[in-house]
Order: structure tokens, then C-alpha cells, then sequence
């Protein structure tokens, strides 16, 4: 492809890898963190009328 100008399908393989164990501590951060962060991963994928 030399030029932007083509179009098609892109297929994309993603791997999440999450830990097995979270610890109590751990758990707890990530709670703090939702709790003062404003950001929505969705925001833009929603339909918003």
C-alpha cells in the first residue's frame, strides 16, 4: 500500500493479561482511582443524541 487511498478491512488481535491475585491493598487503589478519575474509555463509542 503507497498510498493512503486504499480501504479495507484491519484485523487486530489484542491480548489482555490480567494479574490472577489483586491483593486487598492493591484492590483498594484501584478503587480510589475510579472514584477520582472522570474518564469514560466509552465516551466516544456512545451514541449520544
Amino acid at each position: 500500500m503507497k498510498t493512503k487511498a486504499v480501504t479495507g478491512d484491519f484485523l487486530a488481535i489484542v491480548k489482555i493479561v490480567m494479574p490472577a491475585k489483586t491483593s486487598t491493598e492493591s484492590e483498594a487503589l484501584w478503587q480510589q482511582l475510579a472514584a477520582q478519575e472522570q474518564f469514560d474509555p466509552r465516551e466516544k463509542w456512545s451514541a449520544k443524541s
